[in-house]
């Protein structure tokens, strides 16, 4: 199981791509497939979609749901707090979020897929 690490206000907090992960972000959105009359988890997608576009508010969830179940476990307010800082490479951190995904054996043949689909890799900035 993959995972990075991240300093904010001094303290280290791991970040873990697990099947944990893997079940919280894909609840966060489903669609209805109307053939089958069955619904598809697709919160991963979208919200990959979402990073590699450089959404601000899918990097702070992501980190979020990352850190979810770790010890010590970040505060939404202090992802928001470290984004905001003028400080903070938020590129360098798209990249780092972006790139760990890309190897982690539960995402990263989704953000493969993705990258394919929508002809870019991000991670080579």
């Amino acid at each position: 199981m993959k995972a990075i690490e991240l300093t904010i206000n001094g303290e280290v907090y791991k970040l873990v791509a697990g099947f944990g992960f893997l079940r919280e972000i894909n609840s966060k959105a489903k669609v209805q497939i109307d053939d089958i009359k069955q619904e598809k988890k697709v919160g991963m997608t979208i919200y990959f979609a979402n990073l590699i576009d450089g959404d601000v508010e899918a990097l702070a969830d992501v980190i979020d749901m990352l850190n979810k179940g770790q010890t010590p476990r970040l505060k939404r307010a202090d992802i928001e707090d470290y984004i905001v800082d003028d400080d903070t490479d938020i590129d360098e951190l798209f990249k780092t979020v972006i790139d760990f995904l890309s190897k982690a054996n539960v995402s990263k043949k989704a953000m493969a897929n993705l990258m394919g689909t929508m002809g870019t890799d991000k991670t080579e900035q």
